[in-house]
């Protein structure tokens, strides 16, 4: 666990090194900064809370370095999926004052990422990060991440539930959150241990690009919101874009419930117990 922390914070630090795309280093070093979060939480119970609270709130704070960005492009993105989308009535014309907004947005922030030198200071700080250094030892087996494994996917599976009793942005995205903890953990096991029980990987990986895609979504419909309140786009072309959001938003959040049934279709504790069951089964086989 210390090796795999170390090494992602190292790649973290080299993609604030590379300049060829400010989108690309923007989107890895945030990848790594959320499979970080994601193995904190595989290593967190009671007793290491203090450890676990104080790391995850420095990770998310470097992460929020980059939010600016990120919401810049995948608003972008956003828009370039709407057209795509045979039921959409959006065109490139009626979009196009969004676009050139957003790039020119875009633009800016990249002046000032490159004039405060926010990368060289992130890269600085994650070199400060004493994670490795301040991480309780730990059993060396597997016994020693059951507790947090149940809690993520609890987490997961208890959202689920709260978002179609009460169906909103705030309890999709919630979901979401837990959602991505899991597949990142998912991918660890199936690396290190392969053989143990963990849920449909390929099921896993569409639920959170579905749920992932909804979510940018819903913050593209704010985003246009504020547009039109600040009289940059009109009112036909704000129609047009809250319809096509909302169509593509329902497609995807029926897909998420099917796909969420397939990957928490077992309690927490069954799930556990499956996971044990597996890991005990492997260890007398050997």
């Amino acid at each position: 666990m210390r090796r795999v922390f170390n090494e992602h914070i190292e790649s973290a630090r080299n993609e604030l090194q590379s300049y060829e795309s400010l989108k690309i280093s923007v989107h890895n070093t945030r990848k790594r900064i959320k499979i970080i979060r994601s193995l904190l939480r595989l290593l967190r119970i009671r007793n290491r809370e203090p450890w676990f609270e104080k790391f995850n709130v420095a990770f998310r704070e470097i992460a929020q370095e980059f939010s600016d960005m990120r919401d810049a492009h995948v608003y972008i993105d956003s828009v370039d999926l709407l057209l795509e989308d045979s039921t959409s009535k959006l065109t490139s014309f009626n979009s196009g004052v969004v676009r050139k907004y957003v790039q020119e947005h875009i633009q800016d922030l990249e002046r000032r990422l490159r004039n405060q030198d926010t990368f060289q200071n992130i890269s600085s700080s994650l070199s400060d990060i004493t994670l490795i250094e301040e991480m309780p030892e730990l059993e060396n087996n597997l016994c020693a991440l059951i507790d947090g494994l149940e809690f993520v996917y609890e987490a997961g599976y208890n959202n689920m539930y709260r978002t179609y009793l009460n169906p909103s942005a705030e309890t999709f995205h919630e979901w979401r959150k837990s959602v991505k903890h899991l597949l990142h953990i998912s991918e660890f096991l199936q690396v290190y241990w392969p053989y143990t029980a963990s849920p449909n990987p390929v099921n896993l990986e569409q639920l959170s690009q579905a749920l992932g895609t909804e979510h940018d979504l819903a913050n593209l419909q704010d985003y246009i919101i504020h547009l039109a309140d600040s009289t940059i786009i009109d009112s036909d072309t704000l129609e047009l874009f809250i319809t096509s959001i909302e169509n593509k938003r329902t497609k995807l959040q029926r897909t998420a419930e099917h796909l969420g049934k397939e990957v928490y279709m077992e309690t927490a504790e069954y799930f556990i117990r499956h996971f044990q069951s597996n890991w005990r089964s492997n260890k007398l086989g050997a």
